[in-house]
This record gives C-alpha cells, sequence and structure tokens, in this order.
C-alpha cells in the first residue's frame, strides 16, 4: 500500500503497489519523455520522474526535486489559473 498524505487538502491518498499517475500513463502507451506533466503533491512524483518536462504547481518538497519548473501558487487562485494558462499556451 502507498500512501499520500496531502496536507494541505487534509486528504490521505491510499494506492495498491504499482498503482500510481506514471502506470496509468503506460496503460494510455504514452511513452517516457513523451508528455509535459503538471502537478502539485507528491501523488505526481512518479509521473513528473517520467515527464519530458514537469511544472510544479505551488511548492512540495518531494516533488520539487523532480520539476523541471514551477508555478508559484500565492492565494488568489485565479492568478495561478491565468499562470498554468500562459504556461500551457508558452509549451503548446
Amino acid at each position: 500500500m502507498v500512501l499520500h498524505r496531502h496536507g494541505k487538502e487534509n486528504v490521505i491518498d491510499i494506492s495498491p503497489p504499482g498503482i500510481h499517475k506514471w502506470s496509468a500513463l503506460q496503460r494510455l502507451n504514452v511513452r517516457r519523455g513523451g508528455y509535459i506533466a503538471f502537478g502539485n503533491d507528491a501523488n505526481d512524483v512518479t509521473m513528473f520522474m517520467n515527464a519530458s518536462r514537469s511544472v510544479m504547481i505551488g511548492y512540495h518538497e518531494e516533488l520539487a526535486k523532480h520539476a523541471t519548473e514551477s508555478i508559484p501558487h500565492e492565494g488568489n487562485s485565479e492568478e495561478t489559473e491565468e499562470r498554468i494558462i500562459e504556461k500551457l499556451r508558452e509549451l503548446g
């Protein structure tokens, strides 16, 4: 069993071993390095580790080790959403 605690949302994520976002992408025939990942928490680590680029939203210590860039999340969610849209346009 794999346990991720999402402290900011006060949520616990429980998964069987080997079931994670990267394994789901593999089942969809997505290849390592064949996608750009966006994420904000520890459950995104495997997805980030296999992406060509990885964009961390806000800050999470464990995820930061695998992020190639980040978008700050400073209070106003509308500003964060606009930054994500800008990044998507930039990468598109």
